[in-house]
């Protein structure tokens, strides 16, 4: 089960970007492509933004990335930014563009007929049996609506669904024009070896959080994020974005919106465990994904257990933050 936490803060065309359809399953990193013609994968983890070109402006979101071995700098982690062709890296000083890198995604494993898998991730419960304080375990399922002949709802457009699964569902439950859908082919949610770090964080009334992770899309296109909620004394997995008002989950064959809600996104720690090794130093030592605070951004980069800053490769520099934050459990 995940914990609650205080938060302190296909090709489809969103928010302006082309990104990659579903990656392959069950993975932590994917390839970016063809070496200097990079496209960011559907899961890929949004962890920071650059600083606004003006007061009040915009802010570009930045995915973390590795790479560097073709480069003799062994597994180094950095970050991308929309628009350029390469991972950017420091290394020894200095700002690097490597341009045959990988992207952190969450991970997603197929299944069908009502299978879970064993390192499934927990995002909630079932409502309890007469006599039991907690019921069954629910996971994070996903599945495809439309594309294709469906029972229901008899829809042309395709979208990918969020929903929930258990033991005895016999599929993954969405919810969806206001009813609740079976789907019997879908993906779950998983965690690797290493585990990429996650956290459930509190939001209300359509608030989706800069780093909630995306997993879903709807019809028209815009992007769902994981969320899950309180009903009849269960807490179901479900979809969420801003137009929703709250987190849409499925029960009794309806589509609920519940106002109160947590957001999946990845979990950020100041005191840190270093439980997820993202890259290797070329001197052997492990990296972990950090994110600093730098000039009014949030820019994702690396650190090692001895150090005391986040460091990444801006400006044509090495840059080093003091204040920031690690993805570990």
């Amino acid at each position: 089960m995940l914990r609650l936490k205080r938060t302190s803060l296909n090709a489809l065309a969103i928010g302006g970007l082309m990104l990659a359809s579903v990656p392959a399953p069950a993975q932590n990193w994917v390839s970016s492509g063809t070496p200097g013609s990079p496209v960011i994968p559907f899961d890929a983890i949004v962890d920071g933004y650059t600083s606004p070109t003006s007061p009040g402006g915009p802010k570009s979101p930045l995915y973390s990335c590795r790479g560097g071995s073709n480069e003799g700098f062994n597994t180094q982690v950095g970050m991308f930014i929309p628009g350029t062709t390469g991972c950017a890296l420091g290394y020894g000083g200095l700002e690097h563009t490597v341009p045959d890198f990988e992207f952190l995604v969450t991970s997603w494993q197929a299944e069908t007929g009502g299978l879970v898998p064993p390192n499934a991730v927990a995002g909630g419960f079932d409502t309890p049996a007469p006599g039991e304080s907690e019921g069954p375990p629910l996971y994070f399922c996903r599945g495809k609506i439309g594309g294709g002949p469906l029972p229901r709802p008899p829809v042309t457009p395709p979208s990918l669904q969020l929903g929930k699964i258990r033991s005895g569902f016999g599929g993954c439950f969405v919810p969806y024009s206001g009813t609740e859908v079976l789907l019997i082919n879908y993906e779950v949610l998983v965690a690797l070896n290493p585990a990429m770090p996650l956290a459930a964080v509190p939001a209300s009334n359509g608030f989706v959080p800069q780093d909630a992770i995306r997993a879903g899309t709807d019809v028209d296109g815009t992007p769902l994020y994981i969320c899950s909620a309180l009903f009849n004394n269960g807490r179901h997995p479900g979809k969420l974005h801003s137009s929703f008002g709250g987190c849409n989950i499925s029960y009794g064959g309806v589509e609920h919106t519940i106002s109160d809600y947590v957001v999946l996104r990845p979990d950020w720690l100041g005191i840190p465990n270093f439980d997820f090794p993202a890259g290797t130093d070329t001197d052997g030592t492990p990296l972990h994904v950090c994110r600093g605070f730098f000039s009014g951004g949030l820019y994702p980069g690396k650190t090692r257990q001895t150090w005391t800053t986040c460091n990444f490769g801006l400006g044509g520099k090495e840059q080093t933050a003091k204040d920031y934050e690690i993805l570990s459990h």
